[in-house]
């Protein structure tokens, strides 16, 4: 048996309203990384650890950057991987619900500014 994904435009993106109310996202520790290379446009770059009840789930390997102009970008946990020539990002954990992702990237964000003050 051969199974096939369906391409991201056929599938129904359930939004479960469940979550907005009963989800918590705690940041258990966020990494600066001192060696990463910098642009010009970026302060800090790092990792973090986040923990989401109640679903029990923990997920490491969070990328976060901050610019000099005060934006927080907080990108999905992906591992690299070469096809043929070409590197691409695999992503590890992803939500049907998006709602789950920003409140996840919005806790992240208030934590990082946290740390800065």
């Amino acid at each position: 048996m051969v199974l096939q994904s369906l391409p991201m435009r056929n599938r129904q993106r359930p939004q479960n309203n469940y979550f907005k109310n009963k989800i918590n996202v705690e940041v258990i520790e966020v990494y600066p990384d001192a060696n990463a290379k910098m642009t010009k446009n970026t302060l800090e770059k790092g990792t973090c650890h986040i923990k989401i009840t109640p679903m029990g789930l923990e997920v490491k390997n969070i990328p976060y950057q901050i610019k000099k102009n005060g934006m927080i970008w907080v990108g999905s946990p992906a591992i690299p991987r070469q096809v043929g020539e070409e590197r691409v990002f695999v992503p590890t954990v992803k939500f049907e619900d998006q709602e789950i992702w920003k409140l996840v990237i919005n806790e992240i964000r208030k934590e990082i500014e946290s740390l800065q003050k």
